[in-house]
């Protein structure tokens, strides 16, 4: 059979099958019935319910989403985020498909530019003539050759030509060790990490779909895998793709049941690499995803599960791994092939490898081991020769737990309602999960509905992660981003934007810890970080638009274009836009004079001195307290 592998930010159909079609109670609009529940919607005149929810829902209001939500209503807002299929993103995602290269691997049934056979020697330059010439090691590297033996190649060049992939079958004895090919990509794989990066940021920036966004990095740091997990640079290609096609389901199923994110992340190369499973063999168990499975992802921290559950979990998940670590190349048999065309103990979905001959067929508990404390693991029994069912049954039986539906919800309130809720709020939110079966749509919705969401003693409360802060200031000054992908990370010079997120403690795809970042403000407050935060706003209002840099802001064309003139108009604009529209009289009467002209006591456009004030202003006003907080 033929051996390849293509590996793309689109996932293969299994894992991301999961329906995004509407349940039927979405049909409802807001006020009809919704998802259930009653409103508690203060007037749609309250601007400051207006703010909380952008501020909350969103990577920070911008003129234009506070437009769209004092037009629309907080209700008929929050259900058009919720159903991203029905916002437009057509210009974001062209203008990404133009700047990054699909992060493929094209394969011998690809779309090739070049293909030829030329001597080992002088493959380097054969190359070259198609793109820019790798280094002789990245050709040679993961070649086993034999001394004075001139070895004869041939080769294929995938597109583009920014991403050039090179495939070469063996030939003439050559002993490949990379599943029988050798990957060679022109390109620094630093540059991979950066463009994952780099489109990440811009879409959390920049889409329509904020919700969306929000809800993605919600499960990408619930689900946490680090890039950096073992191993060296050589292999970042390899873990940004995990990264990506990971990133790719959960944006897709953002709004979807919990047990389907559940096994989007089972699935998912990087939590295997990260979590060591692809090393859970029936011979050497390792138990380090079953336990977070359990203890991060599902139940928590002492509820419903013991040490026990644990071990006899890690059993039931041996062999679930990735085809990107496999020994040999995976090989399912397909329709009508038989062995040994083929190997039956693979089952292969998308990058996701069941070996069924790396797992435990035994029953779960095994009754004849002496080391049993129980007939059961979570309350079940998983007879003999189950195979890669015994997982799937593992996760229905989490994701349907109580503990699991506490758990959940309380990190949900969490991000978007307060850091300390009552029990009887969760037992609430909890059971609207259990009743919709897990549906983070209803789920959401429930939330967004509760008197807490819409109390105003909980407007303005939470302390903003790092990410949320560097954004949302982006968005409310109209911060431009200018920069290519591959400038994104250039040697050792890190954009700024991506550099700001990293010094005040949040590392995008790098965190190695499993727990992820906290949802709640004490993780986040410390002097060192409430620093890194004023520098970097002062930093940006001071960056003028100018050859090469890379982030720019302009605010008086933004007045210009809004056509605000008035001084106390401009305090009122930005003050909506990075305090919440919490300006106190006493803000105001510091501000003001910052901002006019100091013999007319106006704002005046044609003064030359005008444009220095007024980014001083909007610094000062980004060193509030209000402006760290949502």
């Amino acid at each position: 059979m033929t051996h390849f592998r293509t590996r793309s930010r689109a996932l293969g159909a299994g894992l991301l099958a999961v329906a995004l079609a509407l349940p039927a109670a979405a049909q409802v609009r807001p006020g009809g019935g919704g998802f259930g529940g009653s409103s508690n919607n203060p007037p749609a005149s309250d601007d400051a319910f207006l703010y909380h929810v952008l501020r909350r829902t969103t990577f920070g209001p911008t003129t234009e989403s506070l437009a769209e939500i004092r037009a629309m209503g907080a209700d008929a807002w929050l259900w058009r985020q919720l159903h991203p299929q029905t916002i437009d993103d057509a210009v974001l995602d062209a203008r990404l498909r133009s700047e990054l290269p699909p992060m493929d691997l094209v394969a011998d049934e690809g779309h090739p530019i070049a293909t030829g056979s030329v001597q080992l020697a002088h493959l380097p330059m054969a190359l070259s003539q198609v793109g820019p010439g790798p280094a002789v090691q990245n050709v040679t590297r993961g070649l086993s050759l034999l001394e004075g033996v001139d070895y004869t190649v041939d080769y294929q060049v995938g597109v583009p030509t920014e991403r050039v992939i090179t495939f070469l079958p063996a030939r003439m004895g050559i002993t490949w060790s990379n599943n029988d090919n050798v990957l060679v990509d022109y390109r620094s794989n630093e540059y991979q990490w950066g463009e994952l990066s780099y489109e990440f940021l811009q879409r959390s920036m920049s889409s329509n779909k904020q919700l969306e966004a929000v809800m993605t990095q919600f499960w990408e740091n619930h689900f946490d895998t680090s890039i950096e997990h073992g191993g060296n640079d050589d292999q970042w290609h390899e873990w940004a793709l995990m990264e990506a096609q990971e990133d790719a389901a959960f944006r897709a199923n953002a709004f979807g049941r919990f047990r389907d994110l559940l096994e989007i992340s089972a699935k998912s190369a990087a939590m295997m690499w990260f979590l060591d499973n692809y090393q859970n063999t029936v011979r050497m168990s390792n138990e380090n995803y079953a336990r977070e499975l359990l203890e991060l992802h599902s139940l928590s921290v002492d509820c419903g599960y013991d040490q026990f559950d644990v071990e006899q979990v890690a059993r039931i998940f041996s062999g679930w791994s990735a085809s990107y670590f496999a020994r040999v190349p995976p090989d399912p048999c397909g329709p009508g092939e038989v062995p040994p065309a083929c190997d039956p103990n693979d089952y292969v979905e998308g990058g996701f490898l069941f070996d069924r001959g790396a797992h435990d067929l035994l029953p779960k508990p095994n009754p004849s081991d002496p080391d049993n404390v129980r007939p059961t693991v979570l309350g079940t029994t998983f007879p003999a020769g189950q195979g890669l069912a015994e997982g799937l049954r593992v996760l229905d039986i989490v994701s349907e737990h109580p503990c699991t539906a506490q758990f959940i919800s309380r990190k949900l309130i969490n991000l978007f309602v307060m850091d300390d809720p009552t029990e009887e709020y969760v037992d609430r939110i909890a059971t609207e999960y259990l009743a919709a079966d897990g549906d983070t749509r209803e789920v959401l919705w429930a939330i967004f509905k509760s008197p807490e969401f819409r109390d105003p003693a909980n407007f303005g409360g939470k302390i903003k992660q790092p990410l949320e802060q560097t954004l949302s200031t982006l968005r409310a000054v109209e911060g431009q981003v200018n920069t290519s992908p591959r400038g994104f990370y250039d040697g050792y010079e890190w954009h700024d934007m991506f550099w700001v997120v990293w010094s005040q403690g949040q590392q995008l795809f790098r965190f190695g810890i499993p727990t992820g970042y906290p949802e709640v403000g004490g993780g986040w407050i410390s002097s060192n970080g409430l620093l890194e935060r004023w520098q970097y706003a002062d930093g940006l209002m001071f960056s003028t638009p100018r050859p090469g840099a890379e982030i720019s802001t302009d605010p008086m064309a933004v007045l210009q274009r809004l056509r605000l003139t008035d001084a106390d108009a401009i305090l009122d604009h930005y003050s909506r836009l990075i305090l919440g529209g919490k300006l106190s009289d006493e803000r105001r009467q510091i501000l003001r004079p910052l901002l006019v002209n100091p013999g007319s006591g106006r704002f005046e456009p044609a003064d030359p001195g005008q444009t220095w004030r007024l980014r001083e202003t909007i610094s000062n006003m980004l060193g509030f307290p209000e402006s760290i907080k949502q």
